[in-house]
């Protein structure tokens, strides 16, 4: 289940899965069936839901008449399905509303695309703005892929991300982190390489070498910001990406 939400410093927005934002354990989003696992359940105003279910009841009734997602057009746009309106749980997912927003220069705006979801729900990314017609253009993504995730599902997350870039004509600004690790900026700066030959020259926006660098003093030792910023690291680390 996903959820898009303000980011209050700039003009993108944060596609997520709802775990990450703590209304349900992790393992929910990653244990869980395709259903549950990857809904996009987008409020545009509304709280969000405080009850969510990891998987359906096993007595769940079958998908039929008003509650189901395809009788809801804000639910089938997004290409969701089982029932929404509400869901197995009882909650009534946003996408059930009947509001149809106007947008501002739309194709001048993106969403960000959070680690969760593009390790893990990378095919149920909305090509369109939430209660809009119109769709998505752009989307950033904080870093191609990291070393502490799953290594066999790298792949399978990329290959669903460039078909939904080329399906869209979605283009994409790929943040590249610089850690505390050498060896770990090299994998993922490798990684990154790959995967703009994957999305081609005409879905990339472009590279953010030191993606959110600033915020890196909050959960690192101080050695490691003094060798990244006074001993130079940082600085030998973007000129060997990019010369």
């Amino acid at each position: 289940m996903a959820l898009l939400q303000r980011r209050l410093s700039s003009r993108w927005l944060l596609l997520c899965c709802v775990p990450s934002l703590g209304l349900a354990a992790p393992s929910s989003c990653y244990d869980a069936d395709p259903f549950q696992q990857c809904q996009t359940d987008i409020e545009l105003g509304g709280p969000i839901a405080s009850i969510v279910s990891p998987s359906p009841p096993p007595s769940s009734p079958a998908v039929s008449g008003a509650a189901a997602c395809a009788a809801n057009p804000g639910c089938a746009s997004l290409g969701l399905h089982g029932d929404c309106c509400p869901d197995s749980a009882g909650v009534r997912l946003g996408c059930c509303s009947g509001r149809r927003l106007a947008t501002v220069a739309a194709e001048k705006k993106g969403v960000t695309i959070d680690d969760t979801t593009l390790q893990w729900c990378s095919s149920r990314i909305p090509a369109m703005w939430p209660n809009t017609a119109a769709p998505l253009s752009s989307a950033r993504l904080f870093q191609a892929w990291s070393t502490q995730w799953p290594a066999e599902r790298r792949k399978d997350s990329w290959e669903k991300l460039t078909e939904y870039a080329k399906r869209n004509g979605v283009k994409f600004l790929v943040g590249v982190p610089i850690t505390c690790s050498a060896a770990d900026d090299s994998q993922m700066w490798s990684w990154t390489k790959e995967l703009l030959l994957m999305l081609g020259h005409e879905h990339v926006l472009g590279i953010a070498i030191g993606n959110e660098l600033e915020l890196l003093h909050n959960h690192v030792a101080k050695s490691c910001v003094t060798e990244l910023w006074d001993g130079g690291r940082l600085w030998a680390t973007f000129s060997s990406f990019v010369g």
